[in-house]
């Protein structure tokens, strides 16, 4: 026997058969259909559906820790990415300095090419600039910049000169009168896609760090960390 309790008067009734389609009628007057009762087919299934869905719980974290693992090792290698353009542009720098007694701002005469479908804004400059926002355009001749391919990466956002800090801009590019000269070059780009950006210089002169620190001629320096909140 199982006992339903009236949702009108509250008073409980003792019911023998469950039958799905029975009528109670209520000492009160008001009728109600006995509530159908699930089958043992049915308490199982509900009972592997249950035990399913938790196993699944841990699967759904799990995939969204590789998810935010893998792109944490993206923007790593995006950054590493930098630091090395910023090395090997350094060293071209010092093989031209040692020849012409002076530092050479322009990609084309330094031998320094940025590959296609780049990433991020190589900076050595303000202009010429090539932007590299349509499929199939030319490089541009003496560009001292470079901006984000976004004719191969649409996804991404373009980055120009300007977007740079006041601060960040005033370091880039060719300073003082040759051979006491020196040059500073930028590379920047949108890790994540938001309003902030990652910045790192490089300098054939002595820079300062953030912390006040001096930084060596040829060391990148890290201004603007787009990963970190």
């Amino acid at each position: 026997m199982a006992d339903i309790q009236c949702p009108a008067c509250g008073t409980k009734a003792g019911v023998t058969v469950l039958m799905p389609d029975s009528i109670i009628r209520c000492s009160c007057g008001y009728t109600s259909p006995v509530p159908p009762r699930l089958s043992r087919k049915q308490v199982f299934l509900f009972i592997a559906v249950g035990g399913f869905v938790l196993l699944l719980i841990p699967c759904f974290f799990v995939s969204l820790g590789a998810i935010s693992g893998f792109q944490g090792s993206k923007h790593r290698a995006m950054q590493a990415m930098c630091k090395l353009q910023l090395k090997q542009w350094y060293i071209a720098q010092l093989a031209h300095y040692a020849e012409h007694d002076a530092y050479e701002p322009v990609f084309a005469k330094l031998n320094h090419e940025i590959p296609r479908g780049n990433h991020f804004a190589f900076l050595a400059g303000v202009e010429p600039a090539d932007a590299r926002d349509a499929a199939g355009a030319a490089a541009v001749e003496d560009a001292v910049a470079v901006g984000v391919d976004v004719a191969t990466n649409p996804e991404l956002k373009a980055i120009k000169f300007g977007d740079l800090p006041v601060l960040v801009a005033k370091q880039v590019g060719l300073s003082g009168e040759c051979p006491d000269c020196a040059i500073t070059a930028a590379c920047v780009a949108n890790l994540d896609r938001d309003g902030d950006l990652d910045v790192w210089l490089i300098s054939s002169k002595e820079l300062t760090g953030l912390d006040g620190q001096p930084v060596e001629p040829g060391e990148p320096l890290h201004v603007m960390n787009d990963l970190k909140d």
